[in-house]
């Protein structure tokens, strides 16, 4: 669910990217990145739920760009910078077993 929900909300913003570009406003991101959509060097910062010992991220064809510990009562994580493209984000419990994911994508501004 929170896969089709994040591809929906990138499509969202590409639309709405498009209208901008064809009214002369270059679009910007929603306060607080709503469906984890961030513009090109913008911090990346993902909201997570309690209970995740460890994290890595992917990139659409599932190859591994990141990973990480998560520290006991953290509730943002940052994958650190990424390029330009669809990503998924997989929380581990202490067992190293999927506990949870989301997804999130970086756009390229269109200015």
């Amino acid at each position: 669910m929170a896969d089709r929900h994040g591809r929906f909300t990138a499509l969202a913003f590409i639309m709405l990217a498009i209208l901008g570009f064809l009214m002369g406003e270059p679009p910007q991101p929603l306060a607080g990145h709503p469906g984890n959509v961030f513009l090109l060097g913008e911090r990346v910062l993902i909201p997570i739920s309690a209970g995740a010992a460890s994290w890595w991220t992917g990139d659409e064809t599932g190859r591994k760009v990141g990973e990480g510990l998560i520290r006991p009562g953290q509730e943002l994580l940052e994958p650190g910078p990424m390029g330009v493209g669809w990503y998924r984000l997989e929380l581990l419990d202490g067992e190293k077993k999927v506990a949870g994911y989301t997804t999130y994508a970086v756009l390229a501004p269109l200015v």
